[in-house]
């Protein structure tokens, strides 16, 4: 068994001076030529940040070789995670937050032989090789978590918002935002547990699931990040299929969500800051036909691909 690691939710705007240095120094721990204005930008346009600490010796070090779909990239701007997809399979009543307890389960972020793991229930714990609370509560403290044998070791930014969408009023929107988790601790949930968490936290004010479907957000700056979304009949943007008017619309609002000045509609490419926002120190291998919609993706420049599924089904007219 591995260290205990624990997991809690914050406002970003509550976020410690100390608790902003261990995010930073995630950050780069997982990124070379890590952009730090990129991350405090989404930070300042994002709600929620879920923290990830462990306890005790960890010395055991991941096989990042056998990375499976949805978390190969655990560290990239990413996609919804397959736990979140889950919320909506269920019935769109209660609010969501209800629905999280309903989730059956999903495939756990470590290889595929490992099998899927159950989820549990707030306050509950998992078995594996390191145990995740979940629970709601938050230490005293925060900042002496990260001290003495309590380090951070993953974090991931995200919230779920109503939006006014062209069409859609007070649609629930998912935003997934920037997730990383050290070597160390990969392959042990962390990645997807850390997202959900973020996505979650907050919707219980949101009310029931209105239109009876949400809208998935995520920008990608990697085809494997963009995975777990291209099986999703609605995803945008697709090979080889111009977005639709109504698309390239409702492209422009998430964008800005993000804190985008300049959204190219036309390949849903989030324009960077003329600087890459950096490169996953894991090596990772796609398939070249994976890397068509990402053409007009400079990373060089910090772009980042918009990607857009609904869940469970697109809305009329998509």
């Amino acid at each position: 068994m591995g260290a205990v690691s624990e997991i809690t939710v914050i406002p970003t705007a509550e976020l410690s001076e100390a608790e902003r240095i261990a995010i930073h120094e995630i950050f780069d721990a997982t990124y070379a030529s890590a952009d730090h204005e990129y991350l405090d930008k989404s930070i300042a346009h994002l709600r929620y940040v879920a923290l990830a600490r462990v306890g005790g010796a960890d010395n055991e070090v991941s096989d990042d070789r056998d990375l499976e779909r949805g978390e190969a990239l655990a560290d990239d701007p990413v996609a919804l995670p397959r736990e979140a997809v889950s919320l909506v399979e269920a019935p769109p009543e209660p609010a969501i937050t209800g629905l999280a307890t309903q989730v059956a389960g999903s495939e756990d972020s470590r290889p595929a032989a490992a099998g899927p793991q159950p989820l549990t229930a707030p306050g509950q714990v998992t078995s594996g090789e390191v145990q995740l609370a979940t629970g709601q509560c938050q230490p005293a403290s925060r900042d002496d978590q990260l001290t003495g044998n309590r380090r951070l070791v993953g974090f991931a930014l995200g919230e779920t918002r109503s939006l006014d969408l062209p069409g859609l009023a007070d649609q629930q929107v998912g935003l997934a935002g920037l997730c990383c988790v050290e070597a160390r601790s990969r392959r042990r949930g962390l990645f997807y547990a850390l997202e959900r968490r973020a996505l979650t936290e907050g919707f219980e004010g949101l009310g029931p699931l209105r239109h009876g479907r949400l809208l998935a957000a995520g920008r990608m700056a990697h085809p494997a990040s963009f995975r777990v979304m291209t099986a999703n009949p609605g995803v945008v943007p697709r090979p080889g299929v111009a977005p639709s008017d109504f698309q390239q619309e409702v492209g422009r609002v998430i964008a800005a969500c993000y804190g985008v000045v300049d959204f190219d509609p036309l390949n849903f490419v989030c324009r960077g800051s003329g600087h890459p926002i950096g490169y996953p120190r894991m090596v990772v291998e796609v398939d070249p036909a994976e890397w068509e919609v990402f053409t007009a993706v400079d990373r060089e420049n910090g772009d980042s691909l918009l990607g857009l599924s609904w869940l469970p089904d697109p809305p009329p007219g998509w």
